[in-house]
């Protein structure tokens, strides 16, 4: 009976490891230098590879064709892709074709984000010729196939005036019928896009029936009369693809004066409707504006009791400085600490005070070592633009024992 016992607990224990520790150890980056080494990479034959990152400029001398099989990052990490004369298509749920196999990977619940960690944010595409997101597979109709775009950091510009950017599934042969559905999300870039075009073109509702879900988080789309996207994404309203701590900005120029500015659009209005108007560099852009707002951070030790070393760490995700509000504490040692210019702040028992940091931030931390009960009723919101996101500001609240 105990032996039966015993093996029951490793063999659960045995099950348990590869369920939760077989794909993160196995999970592999690969660092390119070329364009063979790119292209042997990306064939979506190896199911271990998870991150295909640049380590110098690539310029295309064939056309790629990029698999997403499983979820996969390419990280241009500073370095640019430039497809010179050729193309570039990221091919969802089907591999090249394994020799070793003689037969393709298939899988289609993929995700691909395109990112760009490096400190020095030059990571960049360049093509003259729109990117294709597609997929090949049509003997798979009855699976459902969730596919998946992310777009963090990088700049982005087609050189062709008779082209969108990015065509999205628009081949209707490959996608009707087929069951796809596609989540794209971009949290940050800048696109060139030429004149009168768009960042995506999609397929026609009427000549397809898969299904797009957008959500825009911060963007920046340079060209005059160019869109977020046409067809099914031109049919959509802002207020369903931007997210909701986001605005939207158009560039103009009022009938007033020469100068151009930037006019915020209404959430109701259709993609279609939403381009820039006029200016030297016109653009439209989305950018967070709510980076946060944190209600009734109630903090609670006893007199000399072992703090907890209770913190809140909030990082201001949008495009604007730091105010901080309504500020109750029932102390009247209440520290702001700043390693340059500290903000005012007046502190009185059950007083109620209002802290601003003049200077931009980008990440607050609020600590808390006290040994006396202190409650802190706080409501942060964006004031103006940021000019320097690496500063931080930290606030200490404290008794001393």
């Amino acid at each position: 009976m105990k032996k039966t016992k015993y093996l029951f607990v490793i063999l659960f224990m045995l099950v348990a490891f590869l369920a939760i520790g077989a794909t993160s150890v196995n999970a592999k980056t690969i660092t390119v230098e070329n364009e063979e080494q790119l292209i042997n990479a990306s064939k979506g034959i190896d199911s271990e590879i998870n991150e295909i990152k640049l380590a110098k400029d690539i310029t295309l001398t064939e056309y790629l064709n990029f698999y997403v099989v499983n979820d996969i990052t390419l990280e241009l990490n500073g370095q640019t892709l430039d497809t010179g004369s050729e193309g570039l298509s990221f091919n969802y749920g089907m591999s090249d074709h394994d020799e070793a196999i003689s037969d393709y990977h298939y899988n289609f619940n993929s995700k691909l984000t395109i990112k760009d960690s490096s400190s020095s944010k030059t990571g960049k595409i360049l093509t003259k010729k729109s990117i294709n997101f597609t997929t090949y597979d049509v003997i798979h109709d009855e699976e459902i196939k969730k596919y998946g775009l992310t777009i963090d950091g990088g700049y982005y510009e087609i050189s062709s005036s008779t082209t969108n950017l990015i065509s999205l599934f628009t081949n209707d042969y490959y996608t009707n019928g087929r069951n796809i559905n596609v989540d794209v999300k971009v949290k940050d870039a800048v696109f060139k896009v030429s004149d009168q075009k768009s960042l995506f073109g999609t397929s026609r509702d009427s000549v397809s029936d898969i299904k797009f879900n957008f959500k825009f988080e911060s963007l920046k789309v340079m060209g005059l009369a160019s869109k977020l996207g046409t067809n099914k994404l031109g049919k959509m309203k802002l207020d369903n693809v931007i997210d909701p701590n986001s605005k939207a900005y158009f560039q103009k120029l009022p009938y007033t004066t020469g100068a151009p500015i930037l006019a915020e659009a209404d959430r109701n209005t259709l993609v279609d409707d939403f381009y820039a108007t006029g200016g030297s560099n016109p653009y439209i852009i989305i950018k967070k504006v709510n980076g946060f707002e944190v209600n009734n951070v109630e903090i609670n030790e006893t007199y000399k009791e072992t703090p907890s070393l209770n913190s809140i760490s909030i990082k201001n995700i949008s495009a604007s400085d730091l105010q901080i509000q309504n500020v109750t504490v029932d102390s009247s040692n209440f520290i702001v600490e700043g390693p340059s210019t500290q903000p005012t702040v007046c502190i009185s028992r059950f007083a109620v005070c209002t802290m601003r940091l003049t200077t931009a931030a980008n990440i607050l931390i609020l600590s808390a070592t006290a040994y006396r009960r202190i409650s802190a009723k706080t409501r942060m919101r964006s004031t103006s633009r940021v000019t320097d996101i690496s500063a931080a500001r930290f606030i200490r609240a404290a008794k001393n024992v």
